[in-house]
């Protein structure tokens, strides 16, 4: 199958016109995009040293054994927001796997759905949610979890392990949204106050940090870029003109007066010094749409979509547009296409809907 025929497929055809330009003279042989197959299953890691079991979901391409080339294949590890579950983004999870990745969403207790059980009123869940960001264990037990989890693949990958050969361990991505985008950052190197980089992970070699944040702790007079200054990995930033803060009046990132300007999410890209950085602003999109549960994006018929979620169709076209980022900058970081590279920084813009904002550096 062609290039231009995968991403049309992958967008639906929705943006066909924009597509088909953006492709003009970038056909040379790129094979990412891919329409295949994937599997879902379930399980859990076992962190006996804290007594903590981290639940995952699993997004493994069906050809992983029967391609041409059945080496290992790269790995992304995805972060849920608060509140959510390893049941977060099941679109990212579907384009990745169908593009050759195997995709652990991971689930943290403490933080997690579970937090909102029996919960009643929206007011209620906004009182749980913010009792659990002042609870100075739950994130430095998420960002603990990375690197517990990767042990965990090493384990999974050895010659006796259920994917023995499987995974290139050499060859890992992480994804975040929200508080899993702080995830993101600080196992990018970003800084933890005074306490330096103690969570940063050299094992992950590019970043995807969904509705990212300033970090909660800015001393006063602090040059802003200095957290960022230690992120030394492609990280790709994204976020929408409708990307609030969730948790209201006095939560971390808020103005002095409880506002929050939804561009206040692109700061941690423009305070990052490092090179290979992107932004995508999606005009329209909101905090909940980057963790949306919408499924096999690249076979909606949008002549047969009745309202699929709160979004509508337009959910549909900004879950396409991350969907074909992430597989554009991972396949460039990770798998090293320089085909994918430039399509990301060449034509990726083009086939985005107006209003929506892209660059690099």
């Amino acid at each position: 199958m062609g290039l231009i025929r995968l991403i049309l497929r992958l967008l639906g055809a929705l943006f066909r016109p924009l597509v088909s330009a953006a492709l003009d003279d970038l056909d040379d042989g790129f094979s990412g995009l891919s329409s295949g197959d994937s599997t879902v299953s379930a399980g859990a890691f076992r962190d006996t040293a804290r007594a903590r079991t981290i639940p995952f979901k699993l997004y493994a391409p069906d050809d992983a054994e029967d391609a041409p080339d059945p080496g290992p294949r790269p790995v992304v590890i995805f972060s849920h927001g608060l509140g959510g579950s390893r049941d977060a983004a099941p679109f990212l999870g579907e384009a990745l796997s169908r593009n050759g990745y195997y995709a652990f969403f991971i689930q943290h207790p403490g933080s997690d759905a579970s937090l909102l059980e029996g919960v009643r009123s929206r007011e209620e869940v906004v009182q749980r949610l913010r009792a659990v960001m002042q609870q100075p264990g739950n994130a430095p037990d998420r960002f603990r979890d990375l690197h517990v989890v990767i042990d965990q693949l090493h384990l999974m990958n050895a010659a006796d392990g259920p994917l023995a050969g499987q995974l290139d361990l050499e060859r890992i991505g992480m994804a975040g949204h929200s508080y899993g985008a702080r995830s993101v950052l600080t196992a990018a190197g970003q800084r933890m106050g005074m306490y330096g980089t103690p969570f940063k992970d050299p094992r992950v070699r590019a970043g995807i940090a969904l509705s990212p944040n300033l970090p909660t702790q800015m001393m006063p007079g602090q040059d802003p870029s200095f957290p960022y200054s230690t992120i030394d990995i492609p990280v790709f930033h994204m976020t929408g003109t409708e990307d609030g803060m969730p948790l209201g009046e006095g939560s971390p990132g808020a103005g002095p007066g409880g506002e929050f300007d939804p561009a206040t999410r692109t700061l941690p890209y423009r305070y990052t010094p490092a090179t290979d950085q992107y932004l995508l602003v999606l005009e329209g999109a909101h905090h909940n749409t980057f963790s949306s549960r919408l499924r096999n994006v690249d076979d909606i018929n949008p002549d047969e979509v009745v309202s699929p979620t709160m979004g509508g169709m337009e959910e549909v076209r900004h879950v396409q547009a991350v969907a074909m980022g992430a597989v554009l900058f991972f396949d460039a970081y990770l798998k090293r296409d320089a085909a994918a590279l430039r399509m990301l920084r060449e034509g990726y813009a083009q086939t985005l809907g107006p209003g929506d904002h892209f660059e690099y550096k």
